[in-house]
């Protein structure tokens, strides 16, 4: 009896299976291999299995093909010897490849397969350390931030058009309030964020801010940021203080009004955080690289000609950037393409930028060392000491 078949492969699980032809010692007998049958006898038995049980009458589909069974007298089923008529002996002298080159395709095989996996990583409603939002509704919000981005895309020369502040102004100025969001109110990523986004939708259409009032813009929009982002209440009496009493509170309430008019209140957007968690997740990062990659996005906001770019091509960017720094292969899998909607060649050159700036941000000539000084601390890994990756 012909044993059971096992379940065919995926690929040829809809094929026809051909029913092996079997052995035959003369036109009116037909001998079925008996697999199991024949590895028992061999675990328990020196004796040759009598051929009579498995032999039965019946009429050839084959009359041309015989084999002729030749039993050597060792009394040891193993030795018997099949002779089969080959129709082309050059085929037998066919050398197979070596092994080594068999391991080395096969091992190859399994890395396009692997690489061409998608994993989904919201199908587990698990806690994650870079899971903030519902994982059934999580597709839908960043379909909305993907779009909602696009609204406060800014133009490549909005600072050109600046009559009195220049770029260098607002790196100083974006150091400094990154100096009070981090030491003296200890707040959030997403507020400073925040705060260079709105600065940079001001001045991209307000085109003569005075220089002596940079400083008060800035603090009038650190202060609704805050109530935006975070939890704890901040007095317009702290900005007071942090300002030395330069600047009055009723001057930086006039300024928050005028921010206000001037932005049309539209204050909440998609930051490059909100798409680096999830763009992380995607790639399996562990915690070292999230806060590589946290740094990267905050130095973006340093250099003013990064803001053409759309806060998921940053983040985009940034995970490519942190993953070469910190040597792994692949850089971008499938799964990141899929999340981030980017392809690995659209994000190079945004990422080769990012490259210069963290280069740029470590050297003792930048007077705008604020962030890394904070990120050279064993709170946060020491991350904006790592030494940069070679150019790509």
């Amino acid at each position: 009896m012909i044993p059971e078949l096992k379940k065919l492969p995926r690929d040829t699980e809809n094929s026809e299976y051909q029913k092996p032809k079997p052995l035959t010692v003369d036109p009116t007998i037909q001998i079925a291999p008996p697999l199991r049958q024949v590895a028992l006898s061999l675990n328990h038995s020196e004796t040759m299995p009598s051929l009579s049980e498995f032999v039965f009458k019946g009429k050839s589909e084959d009359n041309n093909r015989t084999i002729e069974l030749k039993a050597v007298p060792t009394g040891v089923f193993g030795n018997i010897q099949i002779n089969i008529p080959q129709q082309n002996d050059v085929e037998n002298k066919t050398e197979k490849p070596a092994m080594n080159e068999d391991t080395e395709s096969i091992k190859l095989g399994l890395e396009e397969v692997l690489e061409s996996e998608v994993e989904d990583i919201d199908q587990y409603e698990r806690e994650h350390e870079l899971e903030i939002y519902e994982p059934k509704l999580v597709n839908e919000i960043y379909s909305y931030l993907f779009e909602k981005e696009k609204v406060f895309q800014l133009g490549e020369d909005f600072m050109n058009k600046q009559q009195s502040i220049t770029s260098n102004m607002r790196c100083v100025l974006l150091d400094w309030l990154f100096e009070v969001i981090s030491f003296h109110f200890e707040c959030t990523i997403e507020t400073y964020l925040l705060t260079a986004a709105l600065l940079d939708d001001y001045l991209s259409k307000v085109r003569d801010t005075p220089k002596n009032e940079f400083q008060l813009l800035g603090v009038a929009i650190l202060h609704l940021s805050t109530r935006f982002e975070e939890l704890k209440f901040f007095s317009v009496y702290d900005f007071v203080t942090v300002c030395d009493n330069v600047y009055s509170t009723k001057q930086i309430l006039n300024c928050e009004r005028v921010v206000c008019k001037t932005l049309d209140y539209s204050f909440v957007r998609p930051l490059s955080i909100d798409f680096l968690r999830r763009f992380d997740r995607a790639a399996n990062t562990d915690g070292m690289e999230h806060t590589l990659g946290k740094y990267i996005i905050l130095i973006a906001t340093i250099d003013n000609n990064m803001s053409k770019y759309l806060p998921s091509q940053i983040a985009a960017a940034a995970v490519f950037l942190h993953r070469k720094i910190m040597n792994i292969v692949p850089i971008w899998t499938k799964t990141i393409e899929k999340y981030s909607t980017y392809k690995e060649k659209d994000v190079i050159p945004i990422a080769r930028e990012l490259r210069t700036l963290f280069i740029s941000n470590s050297a003792a000539a930048n007077k705008c060392k604020t962030m890394f000084k904070r990120f050279s601390s064993g709170v946060f890994r020491n991350v904006s000491t790592l030494a940069a990756c070679d150019e790509f």
